[in-house]
């Protein structure tokens, strides 16, 4: 557990931006343990994606990843360059900017007692160990992410916003409360459940919420050196992620698809499209159906647990609930 203080200094210039250096890191954690295929909604992702890093070019990166200590994301490799919502092209192409003696110096603060062999390269020559990552990263980028890129960055904006308007209607408290099971505000400290280093006891200037469709049940924390501390957290939305084909064809399953053998085309599509947050009116647009069909449909889906409602300021969203993710994937057409 790692608890610390926040003052109202960092929490007047919070801010809420996506990262595709940290998506990148993350995605490929999850990739590289390929004796097990991860759960709903990375499942089908996975499952296309992993055969990619058999590529020459990508095996090596992929190889060291498998080889993290603990499989977690080491928190020296999350930077203390901003990569905040740029494009993955100059995210990536941001990394020479990192200093190498701070990111030595990072590692040994880390890792004080012992550097893992797996880090080792980035203590000998940082230079060299950078430049490899750089490259292992904008190509992973290209073969593997670039085509998801779309879809997940609408659904981070919409994360952004649903957050954004939170904060707006309901204040910071309402918002760092809610954020994830693993982070816990009681002003002025922040608790979050993480392996990562406890920051120092000092004035942060700025407090900076960094979703992420890759985090699953991980919290990132990283703490720059001129004052931002920057917390990484699982978004909603990575449903699109389960999404193998263009939206009409997902949003309107046929009658070969279990679900909609189950649940019925409508109902079904609609359970689909609940992996994003949204409201009726969304839903209804995306379907081709008439808002009160939804409304009706989104009933029953509450009455069985499968989804969710709640009020962001003047809109009402409606997500998955656990039921529904797990309904979802058990229910895939997709062979196991």
């Amino acid at each position: 557990m790692v608890d610390f203080e926040v003052g109202d200094a960092a929490l007047a210039h919070l801010r809420i931006q996506f990262d595709p250096y940290w998506e990148a890191l993350s995605s490929i954690l999850l990739l590289a343990r390929r004796s097990e295929l991860p759960s709903y909604p990375y499942r089908s992702w996975a499952r296309s994606s992993a055969p990619l890093l058999n590529d020459r070019r990508l095996a090596p990166l992929a190889c060291w990843v498998a080889r993290w200590p603990d499989h977690r994301l080491p928190q020296f490799l999350l930077g203390s360059v901003d990569t905040l919502g740029r494009s993955p092209a100059e995210a990536l192409e941001r990394l020479g900017l990192l200093e190498p003696a701070e990111l030595r110096n990072r590692l040994h603060q880390e890792y004080p007692d012992e550097i893992p062999a797996p880090f080792a390269h980035f203590d000998r020559d940082p230079v060299q160990a950078l430049g490899w990552l750089q490259r292992g990263l904008q190509y992973y980028w290209q073969s593997v992410l670039i085509g998801h890129w779309p879809a997940m960055r609408s659904a981070l904006e919409e994360e952004i916003g649903f957050r954004a308007r939170i904060l707006a209607g309901s204040g910071v408290e309402s918002l760092l409360s809610s954020l994830h099971a693993r982070v816990a505000w009681h002003r002025p400290r922040l608790a979050v459940q993480s392996p990562a280093t406890p920051p120092p006891a000092r004035q942060w200037r700025r407090l900076t919420l960094v979703p992420l469709l890759f985090a699953r049940e991980r919290v990132l924390l990283f703490c720059t050196a001129d004052g931002e501390v920057r917390l990484g957290y699982q978004a909603r939305g990575a449903g699109v992620l389960a999404r193998r084909s263009g939206p009409a064809q997902d949003a309107r399953p046929g009658y070969g698809d279990p679900l909609a053998l189950l649940l019925g085309r409508s109902r079904s599509a609609i359970t689909r499209c609940l992996a994003v947050p949204a409201t009726t009116t969304t839903l209804a647009d995306r379907l081709s159906l008439s808002p009160s069909t939804v409304s009706e449909h989104l009933a029953v889906l509450i009455a069985a647990q499968v989804a969710v409602r709640w009020r962001s300021s003047s809109k009402v969203f409606y997500t998955l609930t656990d039921r529904g993710q797990y309904l979802v994937e058990a229910l895939s057409d997709t062979a196991p």
